[in-house]
């Protein structure tokens, strides 16, 4: 429903003809950019788009998901200059919609409160995800922020927790506003059928917001210590035996 906007399609190394259709988009809707890139991963693909982005606000999208026409209206609604917008997500599995998802009520919350819900899912599940939210892309290009490629997994949470640090406040919305695609190549399939040695880079990102969170938020840095310690011990018992 909301039209003005840019769309940055980044083609990184794609070998499956990707490229071409990213280019027909491109060439029916002068909102649609394309990046074409060597295969660099998602971290460094998500920086070019940052890079290129030329808007107010911005959002991370995955390549075989579906977002609600209505989702970035929603999202823009509750959106104020330097905060974070949440909204709900549900399921889909192949092309069903599934009940399965993450519904989140309609809360105002400061920064730390939302740093908060990152590391304590028990309260309204994991929070750590970057596609069902919308940011201030000048407060991340003000404060120099990126994705490091070097971390396979967990970026998203490590790239939230840097954002939080400097973001005023935070707003959650219960509206659907992404539709997550589970299947055997998604990342979540991927982690829940083998160990994959990247994996272990989950580790590094604990490592790197427990040193971001210390000097403000100590009891909160001890709690990213113990879930890296928790982890440790479960990719222990993933590693295969000789």
């Amino acid at each position: 429903s909301y039209q003005n906007l840019e769309i940055l399609l980044i083609d990184d190394g794609s070998t499956d003809g990707s490229g071409p259709v990213c280019d027909e988009f491109a060439g029916r809707d002068h909102r649609v950019r394309v990046i074409h890139q060597k295969n660099a991963g998602v971290s460094a693909a998500r920086n070019a788009g940052l890079e290129a982005a030329g808007g107010a606000y911005g959002c991370f999208l995955d390549a075989d998901d579906v977002l609600p026409p209505d989702s970035l209206q929603r999202l823009l609604d509750g959106m104020v200059p330097g905060g974070l917008v949440s909204g709900s997500v549900r399921q889909l599995r192949g092309e069903a919609l599934c009940p399965e998802g993450l519904y989140l009520p309609d809360r105002q919350l400061s920064a730390e409160q939302m740093l908060s819900l990152l590391f304590h899912e028990e309260e309204l599940g994991y929070q750590g995800f970057l596609w069902n939210k919308l940011f201030d892309l000048g407060l991340i290009k003000a404060k120099a922020l990126r994705f490091d490629p070097a971390i396979r997994y967990n970026e998203d949470r490590l790239f939230l927790t840097a954002y939080l640090l400097h973001a005023r406040e935070a707003v959650m919305i219960s509206s659907v506003v992404y539709l997550y695609r589970i299947h055997a190549a998604s990342a979540q399939g991927i982690i829940g059928t083998a160990f994959l040695p990247a994996a272990l880079t989950e580790l590094d990102a604990f490592e790197r917001m427990y040193a971001l969170l210390l000097p403000s938020y100590p009891a909160l840095a001890g709690r990213v210590a113990r879930l890296c310690f928790e982890k440790s011990l479960y990719w222990l018992g993933r590693i295969p035996r000789e």
